[in-house]
């Protein structure tokens, strides 16, 4: 990589490789999460020396454990089909760093990607300790500010308090589901996990929350009640009930809160599976409610941004017969929901599950969560530097009494399972968003559907039986 100088203008490749080559989280376990590390006040130093750009537009905080980047996904679907130029920041990404910062549905362009890491490594000299996931958070608020976007979503990346989201002042905050995960960075119990994602709560700023288990609730309430933030709750002030539902999407109405009307009350159709999502798009829909007024949100443009959503991996149904879907589940939560969702909206006979996890993950929760007769598990894993190693998936499966092969790879666990799969079985591909990432490229490789170049992911029919993404790098 070539070295950066304050004056250094680098191309894709080489902006990518800066980011990766500063001190990186997203590949370590079992590190200390405290203020000491993870300080704000750099981050804010940072963005200061780049004007702000923070500050220049409306934004909404997403914090949680699951469902957080469907949440944003959809929030910033509705802020497109108002008309508005809409940024997204999310994580991790699926095949592309780009795709974590999107400007109107689209991965940020190669060129635009470089010229804000460029303008952020010119601005680091004399900061010290800044991370990847640091600079690329100032990078993405650069990015939205030299786009001229109208508004943008932020999904927090782990945790909330001490996130470098959370230098914000967003005009709504708003926490997904909240299940145990990361445990060993952020406590293994829901209140002290709770208590991290709460830490985005800002004075005066109004919440909108999901239901929560009581332990959880109980923490958010506190610091909304501590900080005189306003807050509205999924399955309170906003209820919802689900109509018909197909492979295709699902119907669902909301009733949010009487007095004053709310223009989200309504019918409608979301192409995202799984009654989680339905709960997803209702949090969505509430939180578009605190919008500011000047922008001009009509029923109609919420409407048309639930059934517009797009967000690969999740309940990606990729094979219809048999049935092959991707899905980013990696905790034993978000996996009760996955079987739920499976057997809500596929008939099958049996199940292959191609898995492989984090090794800090919760592995023996999860194939818990998916245990049913006819159950075989393919083994795999990942490139990514925290991936278990398939013996010690495969220890655990045994201990549960589980039916596994060990396979390697996830493109090899991908085709043993496809191989054995009768017509009318089901193959699921779960346990990290890493794992269904090589498992999207396996199949693109297989039909010839990689491209190169800039764009969005997109995909691609062949008759009725496969629907190939499109992976674009």
């Amino acid at each position: 990589m070539r070295v950066v100088s304050p004056h250094t203008r680098m191309d894709y490749v080489e902006a990518r490789d800066f980011i990766w080559s500063l001190t990186n989280y997203e590949r370590r376990t079992g590190y200390d999460y405290s203020a000491a590390r993870f300080d704000l006040g750099r981050v804010r130093d940072l963005l200061h020396r780049l004007g702000d750009p923070h500050e220049s537009i409306p934004v909404a905080h997403v914090a949680g454990t699951k469902g957080k980047g469907s949440t944003a996904a959809i929030m910033a679907s509705i802020c497109r089909s108002a008309g508005w130029r809409t940024g997204l920041y999310t994580s991790p990404h699926l095949h592309t760093i780009r795709e974590r910062i999107q400007v109107d549905g689209a991965n940020l362009s190669r060129e635009a990607f470089a010229a804000a890491v460029s303008r952020v490594a010119e601005a680091m000299p004399g900061i010290e300790g800044i991370t990847s996931f640091e600079a690329l958070t100032a990078a993405a608020f650069t990015a939205f500010a030299a786009e001229g976007v109208d508004t943008a979503v932020i999904e927090v990346g782990l945790g909330g308090r001490l996130d470098a989201t959370n230098v914000i002042a967003p005009y709504v905050s708003v926490i997904t589901s909240i299940s145990k995960d990361h445990t060993a960075i952020l406590g293994d119990s829901l209140a002290a996990i709770a208590g991290e994602k709460a830490g985005i709560i800002k004075p005066g700023i109004p919440v909108v929350s999901a239901a929560q288990d009581p332990e959880a609730a109980r923490v958010i309430r506190a610091r909304a009640k501590e900080v005189s933030a306003p807050i509205e709750w999924v399955g309170e002030q906003w209820r919802y009930a689900v109509g018909a539902f197909s492979q295709g999407g699902q119907e669902f109405a909301v009733t949010g809160p009487e007095r004053p009307r709310p223009m989200a009350d309504g019918s409608y159709v979301l192409p995202l599976l799984g009654e989680h999502q339905v709960e997803n798009a209702v949090l969505a829909l509430a939180a578009m409610e605190k919008m500011p007024g000047t922008f001009g949100l009509v029923h109609r443009h919420l409407v048309d941004g639930v059934a517009g959503v797009c967000w690969p991996g999740r309940f990606e149904i990729v094979r219809r017969s048999p049935y092959l879907v991707l899905d980013g589940a990696h905790n034993a939560d978000s996996f009760r929901r996955l079987r739920d969702a499976l057997e809500r909206h596929l008939g099958y006979n049996a199940l292959h599950l191609v898995f492989g996890a984090s090794r800090d993950k919760d592995i023996a929760g999860m194939l818990s969560a998916m245990r049913q007769p006819g159950l075989t598990v393919y083994i795999c894993r990942s490139e990514h530097d925290r991936s278990a190693e398939a013996d010690a998936i495969a220890a655990i499966a045994g201990e549960l009494g589980i039916s596994h092969r060990i396979a390697g790879t996830v493109e090899e666990a991908l085709w043993a399972a496809l191989s054995a799969a009768s017509r009318d079985d089901c193959i699921c591909v779960a346990g990290s968003l890493f794992v269904v990432a090589a498992a999207r490229e396996a199949v693109a490789r297989r039909f010839g559907r990689i491209a190169s170049g800039d764009g969005e992911i997109e995909v691609v029919s062949l008759g009725d039986d496969w629907r190939i993404p499109l992976v674009r790098a």
